[in-house]
């Protein structure tokens, strides 16, 4: 799955590590990328900020300042959102849960369908015997 700050996250990478299970691991990569959205989100809205601030001719305008300025808004908001700043990385997470387990019980519920119809034909045909 693609996450923001181009980065891949792979939910079967925590599988197996100190005793996780599949489903602790993909909740785990559900809050992960829930948190990392939420930092992207904040980046932007930094960056929005601070194009909306005038400029001071008193430090200069160099590239460098403006490097470093965005490494360090880019670290800031990595940290309010592991801080759960705003509480939208709480909220995807949370909605993202729901999504997976009403798609879980539909894919489950698909499968009893599945089984009882294979089940049906195979009386109709008279194959179980």
């Amino acid at each position: 799955m693609e996450i923001g700050l181009g980065k891949q996250f792979n939910a079967n990478r925590y599988s197996g590590v100190n005793g996780v299970s599949k489903e602790d691991s993909e909740k785990l990569a559900i809050k992960k990328a829930a948190q990392d959205f939420e930092a992207v989100f904040l980046g932007i809205l930094t960056k929005s900020m601070r194009e909306s601030v005038q400029k001071s001719d008193l430090m200069g305008d160099g590239n460098a300042e403006g490097m470093y300025q965005s490494m360090l808004d880019t670290e800031y908001t990595k940290q309010m959102a592991n801080q759960n700043f705003t509480g939208l990385a709480k909220s995807i997470e949370e909605q993202l849960l729901r999504t997976r387990a009403s798609g879980l019980s539909e894919i489950r519920q698909a499968a009893i369908s599945a089984d009882q119809v294979k089940t049906k034909g195979i009386q109709a045909y008279g194959l179980g015997r």
